[in-house]
């Protein structure tokens, strides 16, 4: 229990700790009676949460937020409480981006993060107070994104300075700052919350990149280095520049056709920090090639790729040299156009595993519709309206002319074996049967049926006779 002391005015509040011992008072200073009976119940609760290692009430919460520094300070002197997070929003998100960066996030994951810190800094301040930011201030902030516009290099025209992809993944991370401050105690509620943003795909900058396009790229690269990169995004589905870093010439499995790829993009996750790619076909070459030339004791099959190299700009000369049309997301549509070829002969997790990547992922990026595969299925629908066409056709025909029957069907079929001793039959009946041949016949062609031939020789040898009478 609590109890409070007057010293010359100055109240204090006197306690036994957690563990039975008299503590030290907490000053409070000149305060009123009533304050001071608040404050003695609130630390009353402290000390029940302490003792029992248990939460602490949300009323007792509450009132922590509002607690003035220099009282939180004195409990946090007498280990009542934690040290308070700053509610400001320039050091409490720095202070998140450290920690998270000190946990081991990639370093471009990093810049992405310091990249948003910039920009809440920028509109709302250092010294913006995080519990003043409200949910509309939030949707201001998105608003204001949306407003931003750049020049266009090709038609001098204004656009959208972000993408939609790109605004959704700003306000993602402005959401995880604020949820961090929120699981800290610092905010009752995240004001991103409910800012929603469009995650739709930018189809208009995937391509297919055709092998002939690529391999001109190649025969203009300047080394067999440069021939290397291309080859290992392009025909091994590498993300470039991250996994051509981590290559070493011991994860080229010659004798069993495969190598180990390293992936820091997804080493953070259990079994996806590395992946399994066939040595193809198409890429094989390239490797030998650059085996050969590698000195004596190499370990890293491009020791001049790291993760944080600018290749973009040699290889954009490469295009140029090649006199090819350069295309959009220069690396990434090398793997895109890996992934729909590998789509069209393998069932999809088979190819997500070779490229790194999820079947959500795959959809959501990698897989679309290109032009050439819209012309593909419009010309195998015609083939397939055509061989039913032709079907009906034949079936028509045969309908339409049921006395001509296929020749070599006729040659197979064997008349069964009749004989007059067998068969009590009339002299008329014996002719149509064609047991006997009639006396004159008037031809037998080739082509009637042999129902229509008995038919023929009974009125040559009946009706005939009569006629030329």
């Amino acid at each position: 229990m609590a109890s409070i002391a007057n010293r010359n005015g100055l109240r204090e509040i006197h306690y036994v700790d957690h563990q039975g011992r008299r503590s030290r008072p907490i000053r409070l200073g000149r305060i009123s009676k009533k304050d001071a009976e608040l404050i003695k119940t609130q630390v009353e609760m402290l000390l029940t949460a302490k003792r029992l290692s248990g939460p602490l009430q949300p009323q007792t919460t509450e009132w922590l937020k509002s607690v003035d520094i220099t009282l939180h300070k004195r409990l946090v002197d007498h280990e009542l409480v934690q040290h308070r997070k700053s509610a400001l929003l320039g050091p409490y998100v720095a202070e998140c981006v450290q920690k998270r960066k000190d946990a081991g996030q990639e370093d471009r994951t990093v810049r992405k993060w310091r990249t948003t810190e910039r920009k809440l800094n920028k509109h709302w301040g250092e010294t913006r107070d995080l519990r003043t930011i409200t949910p509309g201030d939030a949707k201001d902030y998105h608003l204001m994104l949306q407003s931003l516009q750049k020049t266009d290099p090709k038609t001098k025209e204004l656009v959208p300075k972000y993408r939609p992809s790109t605004l959704h993944k700003e306000i993602e991370i402005a959401r995880q700052f604020f949820e961090a401050a929120f699981e800290d105690r610092v905010i009752d509620r995240n004001p991103f919350a409910k800012i929603k943003c469009s995650k739709k795909p930018d189809d208009s900058r995937k391509r297919i990149i055709p092998e002939e396009v690529v391999d001109a790229c190649i025969e203009a690269a300047p080394n067999a280095h440069w021939r290397l990169i291309i080859a290992l995004a392009r025909y091994g589905g590498l993300r470039c520049p991250s996994e051509h870093s981590q290559l070493a010439w011991e994860d080229i499995k010659w004798d069993k056709e495969y190598m180990t790829v390293h992936v820091p993009k997804l080493k953070r996750y259990d079994g996806k920090e590395t992946r399994t790619v066939p040595l193809f076909p198409k890429l094989l070459p390239y490797l030998r090639e650059s085996f050969e030339l590698a000195p004596e004791g190499a370990v890293e099959v491009l020791p001049d790729v790291k993760r944080d190299s600018n290749l973009r700009t040699t290889f954009e000369k490469i295009i140029e040299r090649a006199g090819v049309k350069k295309w959009p997301k220069l690396f990434q549509n090398l793997r895109v156009s890996l992934q729909n070829e590998l789509e069209k002969e393998h069932p999809t997790h088979i190819v997500c595993s070779i490229i790194g990547n999820s079947p959500k992922v795959a959809r959501e990026n990698y897989l679309f519709t290109s032009d050439d595969d819209r012309a593909d299925v419009l010309t195998k629908s015609k083939q397939r309206e055509a061989e039913k066409k032709s079907q009906r056709n034949a079936q028509q025909q045969a309908a339409a002319m049921p006395g001509i029957v296929k020749l070599g069907e006729e040659a197979e079929r064997q008349p069964p074996e009749k004989t007059l001793e067998t068969l009590a039959l009339s002299p008329i009946e014996i002719a149509v049967e064609g047991l006997e041949h009639p006396p004159k016949t008037l031809g037998k062609p080739h082509f009637l049926s042999r129902a229509t031939q008995k038919a023929t020789h009974y009125v040559s040898a009946h009706v005939g006779p009569t006629f030329e009478n």
